[in-house]
């Protein structure tokens, strides 16, 4: 969870700083906000995988 935030902030850092019209930095940062999306989603399925019983996790 925490390299996702620190994936996302990266991103949106390049995004804000790169130049409008420099493809390259905007792929940067798109590339990094879908890792720091993806690390985000597995991290926070974990965590609700291990915060259940296996009895309430389909109702969670």
């Amino acid at each position: 969870m925490i390299a996702s935030g620190i994936i996302l902030a990266t991103a949106g850092l390049v995004a804000a700083f790169a130049p409008g019209d420099s493809l390259l930095w905007l792929t940067v940062a798109l590339v990094l906000l879908g890792l720091g999306w993806n690390f985000g989603l597995i991290s926070g399925t974990a965590i609700i995988i291990d915060s259940t019983t296996i009895h309430n996790r389909a109702k969670t």
